[in-house]
């Protein structure tokens, strides 16, 4: 399934730049958001506008899937990025400004999305003084999942009665005493084995010609081969498979862009080299750049 990071907003009212740059912890905001939806089994594409360049330049360094839509209103670039993805069935919208998500309440909304049998879910979260009005259960949470083939007519949503939420609380409260009873235990025996282990024998230590004790050597460490880095990115494959490789189609094209990141230390993938040519297509439309278009 497909995970919409929504991040072409203007952050007007934040007034620290493009949102989703915004650092916390000395982490751009919306990197928390990919590896919880990647943790989640989902497949994340930024949704970007020409209002966050910098986004845009970030998903490219990084190697994220992105998408730049118009810019015209939230919903409307969510329909503009299932048509140009091509998405057919049901899709998860997420804002990029929710640090505190993690993949387990991911997990959970999906859960109760596949459940319901309902096309659609909305998360929604208390508000501090109660409900916004009688119609409104709390706040949007910024997470939802959508049919692209019921489009944007509206679509019936998973709803939770008082009494279900009140069941699942007593049933994670269950759970949570039968944890901590089971931590409890493995703490029992845990200080079991640390009192047996002092109480036995310590290991024999072999003594040196002046008849002193010497210590045992320490275990040799062994260090883990450096991690490849570097900045090199699929959407550079693209642009240098054209220009070293001539494709003479787009097929070719693809092929030749798994080939040159591959050699960069990066892996094949036609579906994301597809949707980078035809991203780089696009601008270079702008500058009269020849390149294969069937």
């Amino acid at each position: 399934m497909f995970a919409l990071i929504m991040a072409g907003g203007k952050a007007s009212r934040l007034g620290m730049g493009e949102k989703a740059l915004a650092r916390i912890h000395d982490r751009p905001m919306i990197s928390y958001v990919i590896n919880a939806v990647i943790k989640a089994g989902l497949t994340p594409v930024v949704i970007v506008t020409p209002l966050t360049p910098y986004t845009t330049n970030y998903c490219r360094i990084q190697d994220i899937l992105w998408l730049c839509t118009d810019g015209t209103g939230y919903v409307e670039d969510i329909w503009q990025a299932v048509e140009e993805l091509s998405i057919n069935g049901p899709f998860l919208t997420i804002c990029a400004d929710l640090p505190g998500i993690c993949a387990e309440h991911i997990t959970m909304v999906l859960e109760k999305f596949e459940s319901s049998g309902c096309p659609a879910c909305s998360v929604w979260v208390p508000h501090h003084d109660g409900a916004i009005d009688d119609d409104l259960p709390g706040i949007p949470a910024g997470i939802n999942i959508l049919d692209s083939r019921l489009g944007e007519e509206e679509q019936e949503e998973v709803e939770e009665t008082e009494e279900e939420e009140e069941e699942e609380e007593e049933e994670e409260q269950e759970e949570d005493d039968d944890d901590e009873e089971e931590k409890e235990e493995k703490q029992k025996v845990a200080e079991k084995i640390h009192q047996k282990n002092i109480a036995s024998k310590a290991p024999i230590i072999k003594e040196d010609k002046g008849g002193k004790e010497k210590p045992a050597a320490p275990k040799e460490k062994r260090t883990p081969p450096p991690r490849k880095t570097g900045s090199y990115t699929r959407i550079d494959a693209v642009c240098d498979a054209l220009k070293t490789k001539k494709p003479k189609t787009v097929k070719d094209w693809v092929k030749a862009t798994n080939e040159v990141y591959i050699e960069k230390g990066g892996s094949a993938n036609d579906s994301e080299s597809s949707m980078m040519i035809k991203y780089a297509s696009k601008v270079m439309t702008h500058f009269d750049v020849k390149f294969p278009t069937e």
